[in-house]
C-alpha cells in the first residue's frame, strides 16, 4: 500500500475509534450501576483495619504563615474511608515536622473531616497534551475525561479544558456538564509539538479567575520542546493561581522534572504504566477534592527544605502514618531545555515557512536576552541512508543558523552547530507515517543555562 494511502487509512480509522467513545462510555455507564460518588465507606462498616493507607494527597502553599495537609485514608478496595473522629487527638494524635535535622513536634494543630456533601464547589481546568506522540493514549484520555466530568455536582463544580500541541487552544471554560465535550478539537486536527508549559500556564491562569477553590490537572507523555517557558515558570503560576495541582506523566514524560514541578507545589504526581490507568487516576482526583482530612497549623519557623509528617490511631489501635518533603518558598528548577523552531521539507535544506511565526518568538527572545547562548541542532527522519543523513542534517544545522543570524540573533550567542541525522528522532517508527516524519525533520535551539540572570527573572516573575 502506498505510504500516504497507509496514512490517511489510519487516519480514518482513528477517527472512528474516537467518534465511539461517547458512544462506548455511554454503553459503559449503563450497565455500570455503580456510581462514582459511592468510592467512600465510614469506618464503622469496616471489619478489617490492617490494610488501611494514609496518604498526604496535597500541601496547600496559599498562606505563608499556615501549613494546611489534604489527606485521605483508603481502604484495599481503594475506597475513602470517612469517619476517623477529627475532634480527637486520641485519633490525630501526631504532626511533626522535620526540618534540616531538627524534627518539630506540632501542638495546636487542627483537624476537620471534609465530606462530599459539605465540601466546597470547585473549578478544575484539565491541561491535555495533543501532541502526535499521544495518539495511542489519546482514546482513554478522553474516556477518562468524559467519566470525570460525569461526576461533577450539578450546580457547584465546574471544568474548562486546554488542549495543545505546539499550539494552545481553550475550545471549553467553565462548562458544568460532559456534554460540552463535544466541542473539543478532533486530535487530528492537532498532533504537532509539545508546549506543556505553555499550555499549563493558560490552565492556570483560567482557573484562577474563579471564585470556587481551584484544582489544575495537568497531562503529557514528553518533554515541553515548544514553550519559551520552564519549570519555573510553572511552579510560579500553580503558588499564584492558589490551585490544587495534579500532574500525570505518560509515557516519556521527564518524571525528575515532573516530581520536581509538585515538590514546589504541594502537588500530587502520578505516573502510569498504561493509559487505561487515566479513568481511576481521574476518579480518585475527584474524590479527593470532595471528601478528605484537612489538617492546618501554624508554620513553624526555620529551613526552606521541610517534610511534614502525619500518624493516625485507628479505633483498633494500629498506627498508620505518611510523610511528604515541600518547600516553603520555591527554589531554582534546573533542566536541559531545547525547543524546535523549524521543521524541514523532505530531503532538502529549505526551512518550512509555516514555521516563520515560531522562528520570529525564539529570534525576539534571544535578542532580549543577549546572555542566553545556544546550541542550533538539525534532524532527518528515518528514511534514507544513515551516511545521507548525517550529511544533510549537517547542513539544515548551518542553514537554520544562517536563518537566525540574518534574522538579528548575534552570531556570538550561538556556541555551536550540530548535525544530529537520524540518531534522535522523536518517533523512530516513522517509515510508513509522513505526519512523524515531518515531526522527526526538525530544527531546534538547545538552551544553555544563563548563571547570571536567570534566578532574578524567576524571583521577579518574569518570563
Amino acid at each position: 500500500m502506498p505510504v500516504f494511502a497507509l496514512y490517511y487509512f489510519r487516519l480514518l480509522l482513528c477517527t472512528l475509534c474516537i467518534c465511539a467513545i461517547s458512544s462506548a462510555s455511554v454503553a459503559a455507564q449503563s450497565t455500570d450501576t455503580t456510581s462514582p460518588h459511592d468510592n467512600t465507606v465510614d469506618v464503622s462498616q469496616l471489619d478489617n483495619l490492617s490494610d488501611l493507607r494514609l496518604i498526604i494527597d496535597n500541601v496547600d502553599l496559599t498562606n505563608p504563615d499556615t501549613v494546611h495537609l489534604l489527606c485521605s485514608v483508603i481502604d484495599r478496595a481503594g475506597r475513602h474511608v470517612t469517619g476517623l473522629n477529627p475532634s480527637s487527638h486520641m485519633v490525630w494524635n501526631n504532626v511533626v515536622e522535620r526540618i534540616g535535622d531538627d524534627s518539630v513536634a506540632i501542638t495546636g494543630f487542627k483537624v476537620q473531616e471534609v465530606r462530599e456533601q459539605e465540601a466546597p464547589p470547585f473549578s478544575s481546568v484539565f491541561v491535555i497534551d495533543y501532541s502526535a506522540s499521544m495518539d495511542k493514549d489519546i482514546t482513554n484520555v478522553l474516556i477518562a475525561l468524559d467519566r470525570a466530568t460525569g461526576m461533577l455536582r450539578p450546580g457547584k463544580d465546574d471544568f474548562s479544558v486546554v488542549q495543545f500541541d505546539e499550539h494552545i487552544r481553550t475550545p471549553l471554560t467553565h462548562a458544568t456538564n460532559s456534554s460540552a465535550l463535544d466541542s473539543l478539537i478532533p486530535f487530528f486536527d492537532m498532533g504537532g509539538m509539545t508546549a506543556f508549559y505553555g499550555a499549563s500556564q493558560r490552565g492556570l491562569r483560567d482557573v484562577a479567575t474563579s471564585n470556587k477553590n481551584r484544582v489544575a490537572v495537568l497531562i503529557s507523555d514528553g518533554v515541553d520542546n515548544a514553550s519559551l517557558l520552564s519549570a519555573n515558570d510553572i511552579v510560579r503560576e500553580a503558588r499564584a493561581a492558589h490551585a490544587r495541582l495534579y500532574i500525570i506523566g505518560l509515557a516519556n514524560a521527564d518524571h525528575s522534572v515532573l516530581e520536581r514541578i509538585a515538590e514546589q507545589t504541594g502537588a500530587r504526581v502520578f505516573f502510569p504504566k498504561k493509559s487505561i490507568e487515566l479513568r481511576s487516576i481521574f476518579e480518585n482526583i475527584y474524590q479527593l477534592n470532595n471528601t478528605y482530612y484537612s489538617i492546618s497549623y501554624a508554620r513553624p519557623k526555620g529551613a526552606n527544605q521541610r517534610t511534614a509528617g502525619v500518624a493516625l490511631t485507628l479505633p483498633d489501635g494500629q498506627k498508620i502514618a505518611d510523610s511528604r518533603m515541600y518547600f516553603a518558598d520555591p527554589e531554582l528548577i534546573h533542566e536541559g531545555r531545547s525547543i524546535v523552531l523549524a521543521r524541514f521539507i523532505e530531503s532538502k535544506m529549505s526551512i518550512d515557512e509555516a514555521f516563520e511565526a515560531e522562528t520570529r518568538q525564539i529570534v525576539d527572545y534571544l535578542r532580549e536576552h543577549p546572555d542566553q547562548y545556544i546550541t542550533v541542532q538539525a534532524h532527518t527522519d528515518t528514511k534514507g541512508s544513515f551516511a545521507v543523513n548525517e550529511r544533510l542534517s549537517r547542513e539544515r544545522a548551518r542553514v537554520l543558523a544562517e536563518y537566525l543570524v540574518q534574522r538579528g540573533v548575534n552570531r556570538m550567542q550561538i556556541s555551536s552547530v550540530q548535525g544530529m541525522g537520524e540518531r534522535q528522532p522523536l518517533y523512530p517508527n516513522d517509515q510508513n507515517d509522513p505526519r512523524l516524519q515531518q515531526e522527526n525533520r526538525r530544527g531546534e535551539v538547545v538552551f544553555l543555562e544563563r548563571t547570571t540572570t536567570l534566578r532574578d527573572e524567576i524571583n521577579n516573575g518574569r518570563q
